[in-house]
């Protein structure tokens, strides 16, 4: 039996993203802000526990949670774009407790001669929002409110898996998961709360299989196939009217199935050294899209993507590893493009490298970590493309005993000026609109800065 609770508050002031276009003429410095009342608060509070029981006949766990949560999020993308006069920033909240509790049992059982594992279990979350909003502000101050909804939502789910082992090369495994999900939108804003309201269910049933085979004791190929989800607001299953213009809103699917495949090779011919590389493949009926102007998400197109991955874990002796990971994607929306656009997904990540040295010696370790991220359509016609970014990092720990650590951290060590956001879209500033330059808004980047090169010192305590 173990008990765990945690306790986190944080408070912040944020750059967020801003023009690129103010950093090139130099009216705004590369970690300037347009409004310096960006940020916001948070606390989280909660509390978990989890009972297992190992014995031959099987193993047993029950888990279960509760958490406290307080969120306030103050941010300001398209700055006088849409109120000219007070500025667009707008305030996001949400109070909400989750309740939790999950059960899982595997015994092995023989099916057909065949020896296997069974296993199954079940698990509710619930969620009791009290308040989730989004409102206009200036300076943090509401003068308007967009959306304000009291939120029930309980998801319950339940599965089981059979592995059997075929024969010494081959083994496999067949599984079903099935999740019901029941929501309850009550809307107080005056204006549309009401017609934005109700409830309702949606349900998912995902089964999955896999194969692996064994070539030789360090050869392993496998594949795998299944379904899955990911869940949209419910707040969008709920509505009837844009809250903001007023015009009928199309309702989304709360729940939106996903159908991914994969094939590896792992080879592994001591335990100093692995390998595994697959190719993959993933369509949703549905992407969840960033709207970098609104600072939030909406449904898209239904989508595919495929790519291949591989990862590397090396022991070079007793003091050395060397990590490293990369991938290559390819991200489309499915189906012919609505009129001015394309079929390539924003934002959608292409080539990803990382690499980590890792130094061992007595209570010293080192590391050193290099990471890629390529270039990626900002639109959907692929006409504007991110930069590439390249991060390396360098971190120490030195165990002075059994109770103290030191550790040193140091960011960005090779000075780099990338970012860790772009976006494309229109904005206008507080000049732009004084000098009459703003008309219906200026497309371009939006940017976030890597962090300069930094260092953090830290201090571990344990008793």
């Amino acid at each position: 039996l173990s008990i765990t609770a945690m306790a986190y508050q944080s408070r912040w002031n944020s750059t967020d993203q801003i023009p690129e276009r103010l950093v090139d003429s130099g009216e705004l410095s590369r970690f300037g802000s347009l409004n310096t009342t960006d940020g916001g608060k948070t606390r989280r509070l909660s509390l978990s526990g989890k009972w297992f029981d190992n014995s031959p006949e099987g193993q047993t766990q029950l888990s279960g949670y509760v958490i406290d949560y307080r969120f306030d999020l103050f941010s300001d993308f398209t700055y006088f774009l849409n109120n000219p006069e007070q500025g667009d920033q707008f305030e996001q909240t949400d109070r909400r407790r989750v309740f939790g509790l999950q059960g899982t049992h595997s015994r092995p059982n023989q099916i057909g001669g065949l020896d296997g594992v069974l296993s199954f279990g079940g698990s509710w979350r619930g969620d009791r929002i009290g308040e989730v909003g989004l409102y206009n502000t200036v300076a943090r101050e509401r003068i308007s409110t967009v959306r304000n909804d009291k939120v029930q939502q309980d998801l319950f789910s339940m599965h089981a898996q059979q592995l059997v082992n075929f024969s010494e090369r081959w083994r496999g495994y067949v599984g079903l998961r099935g999740d019901l999900l029941r929501y309850d939108v009550q809307g107080r804003e005056p204006l549309y709360g009401p017609v934005n309201s109700g409830r309702g269910h949606d349900s998912l049933v995902s089964p999955k299989a896999g194969l692996a085979f064994t070539v030789t004791p360090a050869h392993e190929l496998y594949l795998n196939v299944g379904t899955g989800f990911h869940s949209n607001d419910v707040r969008g299953a709920t509505i009837n009217v844009d809250p903001t213009n007023g015009l009928p809103a199309d309702r989304v699917p709360a729940l939106v199935k996903g159908r991914g495949a994969e094939i590896g090779w792992r080879f592994q011919p001591s335990e100093d050294f692995s390998l595994t590389t697959a190719l993959w493949q993933l369509r949703l009926d549905s992407e969840l899209v960033y709207v970098g102007d609104a600072g939030t998400t909406e449904p898209g197109r239904a989508s595919s993507r495929r790519g291949i991955e591989a990862t590397l874990r090396w022991k070079l002796g007793s003091r050395w590893r060397f990590e490293a990971d990369a991938a290559i994607s390819r991200a489309r929306f499915r189906g012919l493009a609505p009129e001015g656009e394309g079929n390539y997904i924003d934002n959608a990540v292409e080539r990803v490298f990382a690499a980590g040295v890792i130094y061992t010696e007595g209570p010293l370790t080192a590391s050193l970590r290099l990471r890629y991220m390529g270039p990626r359509a900002l639109d959907t016609l692929n006409t504007v493309r991110s930069r590439a970014t390249t991060l390396l990092n360098f971190g120490a720990r030195y165990a002075v005993n059994k109770q103290l650590t030191l550790g040193l951290d140091v960011f960005n060590l090779a000075g780099r000026k990338g970012n860790d956001i772009e976006y494309f879209y229109a904005s206008c500033s507080a000049g732009e609109v004084a000098r009459g330059a703003c008309g219906d808004g200026i497309d371009g980047r939006h940017i976030h800065p890597m962090e300069p090169r930094s260092a953090r010192v830290s201090a571990r305590w344990t008793f």
